[in-house]
């Protein structure tokens, strides 16, 4: 019986673990929201200051995502990725009955998806 509790634990872990990922691209929407949000200066020489510093503290909050993207989401979309491809195999058994585009889902969503987040996006760019 334990035994079974436990395969049905992980079963839910392991199934659970994509769809975390595909609900991150949400928070992202979120943070450019907040981001683009630019703050008012209360004065003509803060105005000035903001303008002079918004240039290098544009460029290193492009230094700040590259590193998050790198240290951070980088790893986990390749966590996502093998998790993906695990589940491809039990998802394309199943898939089958349906036919093939049951199969090409499962592929898009849980490998392709994860691939293009790995490789092909760019550093520090996630998220629409």
């Amino acid at each position: 019986m334990t035994n079974l509790r436990r395969a049905l634990l992980v079963l839910a872990l392991v199934t659970t673990i994509p769809l975390f990922f595909a609900g991150s691209a949400s928070a992202d929407k979120v943070t450019s929201r907040i981001r683009g949000q630019p703050d008012k200066p209360a004065s003509a020489d803060d105005a000035h200051q903001a303008g002079e510093a918004d240039s290098s503290c544009q460029s290193c909050a492009e230094q700040h995502d590259k590193i998050f993207d790198l240290a951070v989401l980088r790893p986990l979309d390749a966590i996502g990725l093998f998790c993906g491809a695990g589940l491809m195999i039990p998802a394309a058994a199943l898939g089958l009955v349906g036919g093939m585009e049951p199969v090409q889902d499962a592929w898009d969503l849980l490998v392709l998806s994860s691939w293009e987040s790995l490789v092909d996006r760019p550093l520090g760019h996630w998220g629409s």
